[in-house]
């Protein structure tokens, strides 16, 4: 997993040098986040056709988790600060996987507390307590695909044809998504979950067997209740800020929810599944991709107004994740090429 670093672009792609960059004694003050210096990673597992990271969840920037798909059920990457390294799940490393599988999201509280789900054959869900990860097994159902917690007590996991269920650290609590439209022939699917000290915030997407052209409906739970607000066809992900606003995201950029209205911030994007991030209201970050070919893009946001690194945009490169913790930001992304791997950039 070879270590790069980023120093341009031109007409023909990216322009690179090897090496890492020394600095003086002791830590770097931390840079405007608008002039990061990029480092690119390449993630891959040997002998694979596919690693396909998607999400993205870390403690501290010395304890970052990437997961998605590899068809050798190398699923997991781990950055210690230093380097990435498969993090041993499969059964052939030893690990608890009973065998392939995707992992669709990660979420945790704390290095010695974190959880990941996906699908077997079925719903799969693995935690992590900072030495070892192990199964933990669910109530019957199909695969996982989102996971946000309020608290270790409050864990909430949903899944394929509206599986959704709260767990406490211990023992499951079924629930459901209330609904009067008719879903006869459609495919249900819970597929994103976050929110706040107060508010939690569910996606439900409805579309035909096909998977294609699915309706969002968006449904908030304030006390014990599931109540849908909203639905749409281009914003498929909520996502709250440290301060508490609420936005959305999906096919055509970004919204900020003005009491009962929805603005638009930024327009023209394409974000996936874990495509935003915030250490703070004044310092968020949102990557996908934009252009009639589609090309890799980056923006971040100091509060006031949004500002694309254009130095980072990559043809046919797929932005999948972010996360940030203030003083540095990933970037998952997935490349063009044979066999499919992953890049991770590294900015500080």
């Amino acid at each position: 997993m070879k270590a790069i670093i980023l120093a341009g672009v031109l007409a023909g792609g990216i322009v690179i040098a090897d090496g890492c960059k020394k600095g003086p004694a002791g830590p770097d003050p931390p840079r405007n986040p608008r002039e990061y210096v990029w480092t690119v990673d390449t993630i891959d597992y040997p002998g694979s056709v596919q690693t396909l990271m998607r999400s993205i969840w870390g403690s501290s920037r010395t304890n970052i988790y990437i997961c998605g798909h590899n068809d050798r059920g190398r699923s997991m990457y781990h950055w210690d600060g230093q380097q990435w390294s498969n993090v041993k799940l499969h059964p052939g490393d030893g690990g608890p996987l009973r065998g392939v599988g995707t992992l669709r999201s990660i979420f945790g509280f704390s290095a010695q507390n974190v959880y990941s789900v996906g699908d077997l054959f079925g719903n799969f869900f693995i935690h992590s307590d900072g030495s070892q990860w192990s199964e933990i097994n669910t109530p019957a159902g199909e695969g996982l695909i989102s996971i946000w917690g309020r608290s270790p007590e409050e864990l909430w996991i949903g899944g394929e044809e509206g599986f959704l269920m709260r767990y406490d650290g211990k023992s499951f609590v079924p629930d459901s998504v209330p609904y009067t439209f008719d879903t006869t022939g459609m495919n249900i699917q819970v597929e994103h979950l976050t929110g706040n000290s107060a508010t939690t915030h569910l996606v439900l997407s409805v579309a035909p067997d096909t998977l294609f052209n699915p309706i969002f409906y968006f449904y908030e739970q304030t006390v014990a209740q599931w109540e849908v607000t909203d639905s749409s066809y281009e914003f498929a992900r909520i996502f709250v800020d440290p301060a508490g606003a609420v936005h959305r995201y999906g096919y055509n950029g970004v919204q900020r929810r003005m009491g009962n209205m929805w603005v638009t911030t930024l327009s023209g994007l394409t974000v996936g599944r874990n495509g935003m991030a915030a250490s703070s209201e004044n310092n968020m970050f949102v990557a996908g991709i934009a252009g009639p070919q589609p090309t890799s893009r980056l923006y971040h946001y100091d509060g006031a107004s949004w500002f694309e690194y254009e130095n980072l945009r990559m043809d046919d490169v797929t932005f999948t994740a972010v996360w940030t913790d203030g003083t540095e930001a990933f970037v998952v992304g997935i490349p063009p090429g044979f066999p499919a791997k992953s890049i991770v950039l590294r900015g500080k």
